[in-house]
Formats: C-alpha cells, structure tokens, sequence
C-alpha cells in the first residue's frame, strides 16, 4: 500500500483530510457507532463509479452546510484492495477536495463487501439516527429515481427535528 493509505488499528478512528484509513467491515461497523450520538451520513463510492464522482463535491458542501448541527460524515471508499491504481486516484481525489471528515476504505473482497453491505450498486448513501439506526438508504438502483443532495438534505432535517434524534 502506499503512504497514502494507511491501516487502521481496532481501537482508533483517526480523521485525516484526504487520506482514507483502510478498515475491515467490523471496524467500519465501529466507525459508524463512534460518531454518535450524531446523525451519521456514510457516503459509499468509488473511483469507477462516474455517478459517485459527480456528486462527491455537493457531499462537501453538504458537510460544510451542517457543521455544527450535530451532524458526522464519512465516506467508504469499495475500490477493489487490489486495484492500487484506483486506491492511488481516490486519495489523490480527495486530497483535492479538502473535505475535512472521516475518509475510509474497505480492505475487502468487493463481491462480498457488497453482499455484507447489502448493496446492488454505487453510489450510496446511508444515513443514520442519532442512535445509530439506519433511517435512509440513497440508491441509483432504479435508473428513473436517481436520489439528489436534496434528497440527503431533506432526510437530515427531517431526522435533526425528530424527538429521537435529541
């Protein structure tokens, strides 16, 4: 792996700006419950996921947006482990963004990723409540309802005025 990426310890949750922390499944399991009692948005994408790339910069504005609201972002990067190309051009993606938030990638056979994560395609978005139950799941899996930030946005003002989400 390279410099840019760099593994992750069970027991820590560094944030670094534009560097992703490769993870394992259980680990990201625990990423997701360390930012409670926040609302949690988790961004899953890619390097081949056109759609994902897209989209990726209207994320940062969306942080940016809720900052100081009681909202936590964080992304996981689905590249193939063996595809260092794609690992070497997402971190050089993201460190040309500047999003200042929790960037991780699974160090996880795809096929089996996807079935673990219960996912049909990329992009998604997953968002969590305050107490960590998933709430929404954002798809392009029906290619005549591609979900908007819109969409993310509505589904966290609407989750930030729930009772459950205090």
């Amino acid at each position: 792996l390279t410099a840019w990426v760099q593994p992750l310890a069970a027991d820590e949750s560094p944030v670094t700006p534009g560097v992703m922390q490769v993870i394992s499944l259980p680990q990201w399991q625990g990423v997701l419950k360390d930012q409670l009692p926040d609302v949690v948005v988790a961004d899953l994408w890619a390097s081949w996921c056109v759609s994902c790339i897209e989209r990726f910069p209207k994320m940062v504005d969306l942080v940016e947006r809720f900052e100081g609201q009681g909202v936590s972002f964080v992304t996981l990067n689905l590249d193939d482990p063996q595809d260092q190309s794609g690992i070497d051009w997402s971190n050089d993606f993201l460190a040309g963004l500047g999003g200042e938030f929790g960037h991780y990638h699974l160090d996880e056979n795809l096929t089996e990723s996807f079935e673990a994560l219960d996912l049909m395609s990329l992009p998604v978005v997953l968002i969590f409540d305050s107490k960590g139950l998933e709430r929404h799941r954002l798809t392009n899996d029906n290619p005549n309802r591609q979900f908007t930030e819109a969409d993310i946005e509505a589904a966290l003002k609407a989750l930030l005025k729930a009772p459950s989400s205090n």
